[in-house]
């Protein structure tokens, strides 16, 4: 195993050795340990949630090109008639 000497500040260094007291972890070497796996899972999500915005982007082009559109106006209409709706039955209901 490689050893990795950190400088940090004091107020840093206070952290680690409380997450430390909690008995979670061994010492403080167990603590960055822990950090660094968890950046990894995390920078690993991240690439997925990435790739699946780009496949939403390529679908959503594709949908353009298509003609697979709606028409911006139309569709605040239609949103707007639903809230008109639901509001009079509300009205009603009382």
């Amino acid at each position: 195993m490689t050893k990795l000497d950190v400088e940090m500040p004091d107020a840093l260094m206070e952290w680690v050795a409380s997450r430390v007291e909690t008995g979670r972890y061994v010492d403080a070497g167990d603590y960055v340990r822990d950090l660094i796996r968890r950046e990894q899972a995390r920078s690993s999500e991240d690439g997925l949630w990435t790739a699946e915005v780009q496949r939403l982007i390529a679908e959503g082009e594709a949908d353009i090109a298509a003609g697979r559109v709606h028409d911006i106006e139309e569709v605040f209409e239609e949103a707007e008639a639903a809230i008109r709706e639901v509001e009079r039955r509300q009205v009603a209901a009382e």
